[in-house]
């Protein structure tokens, strides 16, 4: 992967994505308070949700060809995972309550990770191919899965193709012992076919 090559969509959805993957390990809670200072990153609960959203989202951004903006499918699960780290992040957010130790806060992490999350979700979706829209994005996806599906139910039915070769062959090798006449051999090769 070229940096300098990459197109404008995807170079600023890779930055906001990998900030957001470094935002995880920075501090998201903050307790202070009775001379205990700790803090807590954002592989906890929702962070990890987060995480995963981001990490899809630099994985998408390295797919294809790189110099053109995503194409409708990738577009859209680009905005999926975005809107999943801006999600959980939020989820997480108010998760937080306070602590009997002192007083909880939120980390310096957890703002960085609201900001990826908007940043991956507005490059992805300003810097877009002018034919792209949600509802053409989201048709193309569910055509793309339902002809995957379509094509491993084929596979059981090139099994069933698979069945009548065989068929045919020990219908051919009884026409050829004399066990079945012609006329009774046309006759079955038709029922097989």
């Amino acid at each position: 992967m070229d940096f300098a090559t990459l197109n404008k969509q995807r170079k600023f959805t890779l930055i906001a994505a990998i900030v957001g993957v470094i935002s995880i390990f920075l501090p998201w809670i903050a307790v202070s308070g009775l001379g205990i200072s700790m803090s807590e990153n954002g592989l906890h609960s929702y962070g990890v949700m987060a995480f995963i959203g981001f990490i899809v989202a630099v994985i998408l951004i390295t797919m294809g060809d790189q110099t053109k903006p995503l194409d409708k499918t990738m577009w859209f699960v680009e905005l999926i995972a975005g809107a999943v780290a801006l999600i959980f992040t939020l989820l997480f957010m108010t998760n937080l309550s306070g602590d009997t130790f002192g007083a909880a806060g939120f980390g310096i992490g957890i703002w960085i990770s609201i900001l990826a999350a908007i940043g991956v979700l507005a490059s992805t979706w300003l810097f877009k191919s002018p034919e792209d829209s949600l509802q053409d994005s989201f048709e193309n996806l569910k055509s793309k899965v339902t002809t995957a599906t379509s094509q491993n139910t084929s596979g059981t039915s090139s099994n069933a193709g698979t069945g009548k070769v065989a068929e045919l062959e020990k219908l051919i090798k009884l026409k050829e012992e004399g066990k079945i006449s012609e006329a009774e051999y046309q006759e079955m090769k038709s029922k097989i076919l």
